[in-house]
């Protein structure tokens, strides 16, 4: 369901001590294992695997501030999380100045990982709604839970009818056809909400800007992300950010 990227530098290549993670049905794992790893190697892994949440397993030094830093900049809604068995309490200042979310060490590091992942995973942004869907959806099908899977753990720039089609090894007009059956509305119209949908969550609930998610959404600039927004709700961002801090 989610996308995990873990970047760890023991003996084994998929990263021995966290095999308990697999208990995460369809998650997508990819591994690191390589001490203080290139940057460009590392965004070029969380770019293109659309990665949700980073697990550095690594011991902590001035490299791996610097780089946690540089990742956190580039990829401000990706979940960083340190993970070890032991940290120092003048460490703790260290990781967050470096822009890491969550530390999670000591014995019980292994079930507080899980349960994190399993937590922050419910409430992600790119969960798909059912209230994006209209009323009376029917319950979800093997092929509407592919469907689902696929727009939660690929890029927007791959959520749409030909990608999808190809993932399914069915025709285009084909999916398009079985999507409104199963979901009750045209894709089209779907992704039109879904983005909607998106763009709430990021700019209005974690009140980021757009700099930060334009291309996440897959726009080339600002100003083609601000051009639609405006086409698509009636008013521009900055208005309705004016009008929620003239509520409060």
């Amino acid at each position: 369901m989610s996308n995990l990227l873990i970047i760890h530098s023991d003996s084994s290549l998929s990263w021995g001590e966290g095999k308990f993670l697999h208990q995460l049905e369809k998650w997508n794992f990819y591994y690191l294992n390589q001490l203080n790893p290139d940057i460009s190697t590392v965004t070029s892994l969380l770019s293109q695997k659309d990665i949700h949440f980073l697990v550095y397993a690594q011991s902590l030094n001035s490299f791996s501030l610097v780089q946690l830093n540089k990742i956190r900049q580039h990829f401000p809604l990706v979940h960083i999380i340190f993970y070890n068995s032991q940290l120092k309490s003048e460490e703790f200042a260290e990781l967050y100045i470096a822009g890491v979310d969550y530390c999670i060490i000591g014995d019980a590091r292994q079930i507080n990982l899980l349960n994190t992942l399993q937590k922050l995973w419910k409430t992600h942004w790119k969960r798909v709604p059912l209230s994006i869907f209209p009323d009376k959806t029917p319950a979800l099908t093997d092929r509407g839970r592919k469907i689902i899977f696929h727009i939660e753990t690929h890029p927007l720039s791959e959520i749409n009818s030909n990608a999808i089609a190809s993932s399914l090894n069915i025709s285009e007009s084909h999916f398009r056809a079985e999507f409104k059956k199963l979901f009750g509305i045209s894709f089209r119209r779907f992704k039109q909400r879904l983005v909607a949908h998106y763009e709430t969550k990021l700019l209005f609930e974690k009140h980021l800007k757009p700099r930060e998610i334009f291309d996440v959404l897959n726009y080339k600039n600002i100003s083609a992300f601000s051009r639609s927004f405006r086409l698509r709700h009636g008013i521009s961002w900055q208005e309705i950010v004016r009008q929620q801090s003239n509520s409060i």
